[in-house]
């Protein structure tokens, strides 16, 4: 897993996106997805939601009926990969204080996590690339912390999806 800059004692786990920022689509479609039925958030790492969306698993399984292909397997180990690449790839920007690497890096983990149902991650990734736009400098702290523990526990649920 990569290194993240410490967490000061006094940051809050998480902190709320500057007002006024530029959104796109891709912004309110990772959004909604980590919006449960009733329009609230997913709930953040350890507070026993699953890191995969079961529908969005289910969804992925369809597309090959009784796994004669191992879509599934091969579409979890490539994102598996992915994840590794962009979460050390983020930890680097973090380090560097570089806001517009580490919002690349969070639009290029933002879908492929979508469509694995790492929905958390997702939105993590959504709010973390529309700050590093908007010029908060603040998101390479505790919200990219917040981003890479989440990171952490998707990596361990498809890790575990791949050995079961």
């Amino acid at each position: 897993m990569p290194t993240l800059p410490p967490r000061p004692p006094s940051a809050p786990a998480d902190a709320a996106g500057g007002a006024g920022a530029a959104r796109g689509p891709d912004d309110d479609r990772a959004a909604a997805a980590a919006r449960g039925p009733d329009g609230g958030r997913t709930a953040a790492a350890g507070s026993g939601e699953a890191a995969l969306d079961a529908p969005t698993l289910a969804r992925l399984r369809q597309l090959d009926p009784g796994d004669e292909r191992g879509f599934v397997q091969r579409v979890l180990q490539a994102y598996a990969r992915s994840l590794e690449r962009h979460l050390q790839a983020l930890a680097e920007a973090a380090a560097a204080g570089d806001l517009a690497a580490a919002g690349e890096q969070a639009h290029a983990l933002k879908s492929s996590s979508a469509s694995v149902g790492a929905l958390a991650l997702a939105a993590a990734c959504a709010d973390l690339e529309r700050r590093a736009r908007a010029g908060d400098a603040e998101v390479l702290g505790a919200p990219l912390r917040a981003l890479a523990d989440e990171g952490a526990r998707v990596r361990d649920a498809v890790q575990a999806m791949l050995r079961g």
